[in-house]
């Protein structure tokens, strides 16, 4: 398993579990950095240049292009009080 961690793939998180044995599981961080000479790997480039094209076609779509008031994403809004997206009819 990789995972990010930190903010900005600063590190690269790898966890490893063995099938036989999950709970004897190992994590170690790698700053990002040092990864950064690593070769390409063909297949997973192809996969994720798949993956991006895909998303940035879903995100180029207009759903909605007008809202008349101002969405507020602040966590102590949207926590704890009736936030405008609840509101709104999808």
């Amino acid at each position: 398993i990789y995972a990010q961690t930190g903010n900005y793939l600063n590190n690269v998180g790898i966890v490893t579990a063995p099938e036989n044995e999950p709970t004897k599981k190992t994590a170690k961080l790698i700053p990002a950095e040092e990864l950064l000479g690593l070769p390409e790997n063909p297949a997973v480039k192809a996969i994720v240049d798949e993956a991006r094209t895909n998303f940035n076609a879903e995100n180029e779509k207009v759903i909605v292009d007008y809202i008349p008031f101002t969405l507020d994403g602040q966590r102590e809004k949207c926590a704890h009080t009736r936030d405008q997206l609840r509101e709104f009819d999808w």
